[in-house]
């Protein structure tokens, strides 16, 4: 895309140079893919509610502080795995919903010309000064609300409707906490009368990395990052240890 007189790729790029142009009167569709915060900060909090409304009723007052946190942690910053980790592998069918519903808020919002970001962080700091013209931000809310009642309403007919353990209707005597996907299949392992698996060995050899990246020839150091000059070279070398690897 072109803004002011030059040419730019990548959406972040574009949509950058749209918001410090003060000839460009309303931000393009390159916006849209960072437009994820909708079901951040509506769609699951709707969730959560319905969570804790089908939980037991002796079960809601023990998961009330974890589903606030955890809805709170999705408004505010945008981190939503609490919030998926509590249903994705107790009741998949809810992530599938979840993933059609937060895709689908992506073209709901480019339908109705809205140019606003998210999650909470990025609307205030971007959306707000830019103005209304520039980003129609209070569509962005409309939807945002709209999508609150729908995950709400979805989640609360399935959660009944199919009998999905969601937090606060597991057997009882289960601790009421959102669980990590380890401690998941630990559960499942113990019901069946197996070992879990062991963890996986997460540990990094840095030379072999460097070696991939084109040797230490090409790469620096700064701050704590990697730098890598030539990628040219870097990539020619990532293909060369690609190769060996599936050749041995």
């Amino acid at each position: 895309a072109t803004v002011g007189g030059q040419v730019l790729e990548g959406a972040r790029n574009i949509y950058y140079a749209e918001i410090a142009d003060p000839s460009v009167a309303v931000l393009s569709q390159s916006v849209i893919w960072d437009a994820r915060g909708i079901s951040k900060m509506f769609g699951l909090i709707g969730a959560c509610l319905a969570m804790y409304q089908t939980a037991r009723p002796e079960n809601r007052e023990k998961i009330k502080p974890v589903l606030i946190t955890a809805a709170v942690t999705s408004f505010i910053a945008g981190v939503t795995e609490p919030i998926e980790f509590s249903f994705l592998f107790v009741a998949p069918i809810l992530f599938v919903v979840h993933a059609v519903l937060a895709g689908s808020s992506f073209v709901v919002l480019n339908l109705l010309g809205c140019r606003a970001i998210g999650p909470n962080g990025d609307f205030l700091l971007y959306n707000l000064p830019l103005g209304i013209g520039k980003t129609r931000w209070p569509v962005y809310i409309a939807v945002g609300v709209l999508y609150f009642f729908l995950y709400y309403v979805i989640f609360r007919v399935l959660i009944v409707k199919m009998n999905l353990h969601t937090l606060g209707r597991e057997a009882e005597g289960m601790e009421m906490k959102l669980h990590s996907k380890s401690e998941y299949k630990a559960k499942v392992a113990a019901e069946n009368g197996t070992a879990a698996a062991p963890a996986a060995d997460n540990t990094v050899d840095a030379a072999v990395i460097v070696e991939a990246l084109g040797g230490g020839g090409n790469s620096t150091t700064a701050g704590g990052q990697l730098n890598v000059p030539d990628i040219a070279v870097a990539r020619t070398a990532l293909l060369r240890a690609i190769d060996e690897y599936f050749e041995k």
